[in-house]
């Protein structure tokens, strides 16, 4: 089987997505929050891509709908809740359903949803991942990135996938050029995530921004089997 990893949306289109299954990831922090989300309950969440969207298809449901996401790391104004994974405890968002909008993971999404099968995984999540995903012939990693940009937490994310899925699966893999860059950050990095995630550019920009505590829950690995997946515009449990 073949991985691929796109290190930003922009390196990708719907055609590359024909028969492979996707993972989305946006380690800092929206494909975090939506796993902490799922995992305490949240009964679905739609990811959009603008604010005004939100609020649009926030007004065609019923009181009870969750508004979630942020713009350069602060909730959007009129929105319930922000990007931080703390915000979305069993409290709060059980059996609720959710409309989440961010500045890159949702874009990142919306952008995969010509796939076969779309997971959206963390470190949270990366063993169940890999395992939901053992049977697959083609993978596809589409890093969020940073408005359009490289970004070193995605990609060190996209390494450790690729390390733990052959592991797992037990499968022979072919890895892209990109695959295999991926995996050599990720054992650059492997010893020390959480320090990796203070000190590239969205970590710092989290600290400075006062989210500091929220870099070690994003570092976290493996800490729950749930396993989120996009299917007919809604993100629920797998």
């Amino acid at each position: 089987m073949n991985i691929d990893v796109a290190f930003t949306t922009g390196e990708i289109s719907s055609k590359d997505f024909a028969y492979k299954s996707v993972i989305v990831t946006d380690i800092l922090r929206a494909s975090t929050t939506i796993t902490t989300a799922i995992a305490n309950g949240a009964s679905y969440i739609i990811p959009v891509s603008i604010p005004e969207e939100a609020f649009a298809m926030a007004e065609k449901y019923k009181k009870g709908i969750i508004l979630g996401g942020e713009r350069d790391n602060m909730r959007i104004d009129g929105f319930h809740l922000g990007n931080s994974p703390t915000e979305y405890s069993a409290s709060v968002v059980n059996n609720k359903p959710i409309i989440f909008c961010t500045t890159n993971g949702t874009r990142a999404i919306n952008a995969s949803s010509s796939a076969e099968k779309i997971v959206i995984a963390s470190f949270l999540n990366i063993s169940a991942s890999c395992r939901y995903l053992s049977r697959q012939k083609d993978i596809i990693i589409v890093c969020s990135g940073k408005k359009g940009r490289f970004c070193m937490e995605d990609s060190v994310f996209a390494g450790a996938f690729i390390d733990f899925y052959c592991r797992i699966s037990g499968h022979d893999v072919d890895k892209s050029d990109s695959a295999i860059a991926a995996e050599i950050l990720y054992k650059n990095y492997s010893s020390d995530i959480p320090s990796m995630l203070q000190n590239c550019e969205h970590g710092r920009s989290l600290s400075q921004t006062g989210f500091s505590s929220d870099l070690a829950l994003c570092a976290r690995m493996d800490v729950t089997k749930v396993v989120p997946v996009y299917q007919n515009g809604k993100i629920i449990s797998g």
